[in-house]
């Protein structure tokens, strides 16, 4: 009898972590350009988003700066919805004139629309900037 209520426990655990799992189907790519208002650059956010249970999801991509430098920097964060509100953040590290550095970026953005605004802040070897603007939401190339 310990054993069948073991089996049954078991069972119900794996069903419950294939119930939250996403799938590949859930997942989807969202694409902004973006307009840093502190620094006069421009450029084009595309992030994968996959769905992880309630109002909670993870992404991945890349940014990719193309006025007045062209540079791209690996991306990941998560999103969350929380009052109405969709807040993001992300983290990225690259190298801007051969200098390493680490960016954390929030964002937070309109439901309806998914336009929003951005703050940041890079941490380089020989700076700390400060930066925001705006992101446009756009359909991805």
């Amino acid at each position: 009898m310990k054993f069948l209520s073991i089996v049954v426990i078991s069972l119900f655990v794996i069903s419950l972590f294939f119930g939250f799992t996403p799938t590949k189907a859930d997942a989807g790519d969202f694409c902004w350009d973006f307009s840093n208002s502190t620094f006069d650059t421009s450029g084009t956010f595309k992030l994968g988003v996959i769905p992880i249970g309630g109002s909670h999801f993870l992404c991945s991509g890349a940014l990719s700066v193309t006025d007045p430098i062209v540079m791209q920097f690996p991306a990941f964060g998560n999103v969350e919805i929380l009052d109405g509100k969709i807040y993001m953040t992300l983290s990225l590290a690259g190298t801007r004139n051969d200098t390493i550095g680490n960016d954390m970026i929030k964002a937070t953005l309109d439901p309806v629309n998914l336009n929003g605004t951005f703050e940041s802040i890079g941490v380089y070897i020989d700076a700390v900037e400060l930066s925001e603007g705006t992101l446009t939401h756009i359909a991805c190339p």
